[in-house]
C-alpha cells in the first residue's frame, strides 16, 4: 500500500480524481441534465484532467523513439493492379502500402552511441535479413519507418530465440544522412514495479501506425511471473520445444490492455515515463487477445539478456544440470514450535559433471531458494537459473532429509540447441591459437551420447591452417587441462592460454594429450 510520502504524484491525482468525481456525480444528478452542461463547464480543473495530461505529456516525450516494422517481400498486398492492369510495386513509405508482416519497435542506444538500434520481438524479424550479408532463399527486408513518414531499411544485427528478442541494425547511409532525428530511450528498470501500476503501451496494432505515428493504449499490470501455456502436440513429441522460450517459465507481466497483431515489439512506459518493458503479441497469436496481453518487463535478467544483443552477441544463459520432479513439494514442519510449510521442488538426478554435480546437490533434495527467491515448482528453477549469466556463484537453499543447507553453486551454461536461428554480429569470445571454445554444457548437438557432461571446455570453432588446427584438434573436443592446469570455464582457458608464450600442452577430456605450437 502506497504512504503518503511515497505515493508518485500521478497517483494521488488519479485518487483524488476518483473522490471529485463522486461530488460531482451527486451534484449533477441532483440539479438534474439541464444544469450538468453548465456545472462541468465551470467546474474547475479536476483531478482526472490533470491525470490525463500527464499522459499526454508521455506520450509526446516517447512516441517519437517508437517505430513500425514491415517485413517487405513479394506479395499481392505489396503491388497494385492500376486499371490498366500494370503492375506497380508500392514504396515502403507510400501510404497505400499495406505490409504483410508487421511489428513495433523500440529506438534504444546502441553499442556506438551515435548509432541507435531498434529493439523487437524475434518471432516478429524472424527470417529477416542479417546484418552485413544479402538477402538469402526465403528472408524478407525489413524497412522501420520513424515518426513524421521518415524510414529506413534494417538488418537483423542480433536475435535470441529464447528470449524472443532481437535488435536491429539502421542503415548506415541514413544514420549518416542526420535527415532522421532519432531520440532513443534508455532502459527503464522494471525490478520495483508491481501489480496494479499502470502503464502506457505505444506500438503499431494491426500497422495502424505503419506511417510511424505510435497507437497508444493504456493497462494495469494484473498480475506477474506469467507464463503461456505449453503446445500440448509439441511437448508429446519433444518435450524440450513445448517450452521455446525462458518466459513459458514464467517472466511475463499480464496487463488488461489487448495486444493486438503488431504490438510485439511496443513500448511499456511507466507513469514515471521509463521504459520498462516490451509488449508481446503472444496472447494475440495463440487465440485469446481479447482480455489480456504480456509484456517482457525489464528486469535485471532481461536487461542484461538486451545488453548481450546490443553488444551483437550470442545470449547465455545459466544452466543447472539436473533433472526434477516436476510437481511441487509441500513439506509440513514443526520449526521452533510452530508449524511451518515448505514449497520447493525435489531434484531426482544432478547429473555427473554438471554444475549441480559440482556444487554437491544430491538426488532427492528439494531445492527450496535460490538467490534469496522462493521456489515453488521446477518452472521456477528453471527461470531462476536461466535469467542468470554462466560463472555466476549462486546461493541455493535445499532441504535434505531434515536439515536445511545452504549451498553455492556457480553456474555453467544452458545448452544450445536452435543454433541456427542464433543471430550474431559480434564474436563474444576470440579465438586463441586458433581455437574458439565455449562451456562443456554449451551446445546441445556437440554433447556426447546418451546426453552426459564431461569437465572442461568444449571447442566449438577451429580457425584453418591455425596452430590448433594443425594440432590434430576437431570441433566437439573438451580441453580439461592447459599446461597441467585444470579448466571450467572459458574465462579460465583464455587466462591460461594468454599467458603462454611457449607451446600448449593440452589434456582432452578423453585422455588424450596435444601439444598446440605458438603462433
Amino acid at each position: 500500500m502506497w504512504s503518503c510520502e511515497s505515493t508518485p504524484p500521478v497517483f494521488k491525482a488519479v485518487y483524488a480524481a476518483r473522490a471529485s468525481l463522486r461530488g460531482l456525480l451527486v451534484v449533477v444528478l441532483a440539479c438534474g441534465a439541464c444544469c450538468s452542461t453548465t456545472l462541468l463547464a465551470q467546474a474547475p480543473a479536476l483531478p482526472v484532467v490533470a491525470f490525463e495530461k500527464t499522459v499526454q505529456d508521455l506520450v509526446e516525450r516517447n512516441q517519437g523513439a517508437i517505430v513500425s516494422i514491415a517485413r517487405v517481400r513479394p506479395s499481392a498486398t505489396e503491388m497494385i493492379i492500376g486499371p490498366d492492369q500494370r503492375v506497380t510495386r508500392l514504396d515502403p513509405l507510400d501510404p497505400d502500402f499495406v505490409p504483410n508482416e508487421f511489428a513495433s519497435g523500440i529506438l534504444i542506444r546502441g553499442a556506438n552511441p551515435q548509432e541507435p538500434v531498434v529493439l523487437t520481438c524475434y518471432h516478429a524479424v524472424r527470417n529477416g535479413q542479417r546484418y552485413g550479408q544479402p538477402v538469402k532463399g526465403d528472408q524478407s527486408r525489413l524497412f522501420v519507418t520513424f515518426a513524421g513518414r521518415k524510414g529506413c531499411w534494417a538488418t537483423v544485427f542480433a536475435a535470441d530465440p529464447r528470449s524472443d528478442l532481437a535488435v536491429l541494425a539502421l542503415d548506415s547511409g541514413a544514420l549518416r544522412s542526420g535527415d532522421l532525428n532519432l531520440t532513443p530511450l534508455e532502459l527503464g528498470r522494471a525490478d520495483e514495479m508491481t501489480k496494479g501500476q499502470f502503464v502506457l503501451l505505444l506500438g503499431n496494432p494491426y500497422a495502424i501506425a505503419r506511417d510511424g505515428s505510435a497507437s497508444v493504449t493504456m493497462g494495469m499490470i494484473s498480475n506477474m511471473t506469467r507464463r503461456p501455456p505449453p503446445d500440448p502436440l509439441v511437448a508429446r513429441d519433444d518435450s524440450r520445444k513445448a517450452k521455446p522460450t525462458i518466459h513459458y517459465f514464467g517472466t511475463l507481466w499480464q496487463v488488461d490492455a489487448r495486444l493486438s497483431l503488431g504490438m510485439s515489439g511496443a513500448a511499456a512506459i511507466n507513469l514515471n515515463g521509463e521504459l520498462v518493458g516490451i509488449g508481446s503479441s503472444l496472447a494475440a497469436l495463440d487465440g485469446y487477445e481479447k482480455s489480456s496481453g504480456f509484456v517482457i518487463p525489464f528486469d535485471a535478467g532481461v536487461r542484461r539478456i538486451v545488453e548481450s544483443l546490443i553488444r551483437g552477441e550470442e545470449v547465455e544463459y545459466g544452466f543447472l544440470g539436473v533433472s526434477l520432479n516436476r510437481a511441487p513439494v509441500v513439506i509440513p514442519r514443526i520449526i521452533e514450535g510452530y508449524p511451518r510449510v515448505l514449497y520447493g521442488t525435489q531434484v531426482e538426478m544432478a547429473y555427473p559433471y554438471s554444475p549441480a554435480w559440482n556444487g554437491r546437490i544430491e538426488p532427492g533434495d528439494i531445492v527450496l531458494e535460490i538467490g534469496g527467491v522462493h521456489i515453488l515448482q521446477g518452472d521456477d528453477l528453471m527461470r531462476e537459473v536461466g535469467l542468470k549469466a554462466p560463472g555466476t556463484v549462486v546461493p541455493f537453499k535445499v532441504l535434505r532429509g531434515q536439515q536445511e543447507l545452504q549451498l553455492s553453486i556457480k553456474l555453467g551454461k544452458w545448452p544450445v540447441d536452435w543454433e541456427d536461428q542464433i543471430v550474431a554480429s559480434g564474436a563474444r569470445r576470440a579465438a586463441l591459437r586458433g581455437l574458439t571454445v565455449d562451456y562443456s554444457t554449451g551446445r546441445w548437438k556437440l554433447l556426447p551420447q546418451p546426453i552426459r557432461f564431461l569437465p572442461g571446455v568444449l571447442v566449438t570453432e577451429i580457425v584453418a591452417e591455425s596452430a590448433g588446427s594443425r594440432a590434430g584438434l576437431h570441433v566437439g573436443d573438451f580441453i580439461a587441462e592447459v599446461n597441467g592446469q585444470p579448466v571450467g570455464t572459458p574465462a579460465e582457458f583464455t587466462t591460461l592460454v594468454t599467458a603462454a608464450t611457449g607451446k600448449l600442452k593440452l589434456t582432452l577430456a578423453d585422455g588424450r594429450q596435444v601439444t598446440v605450437e605458438a603462433e
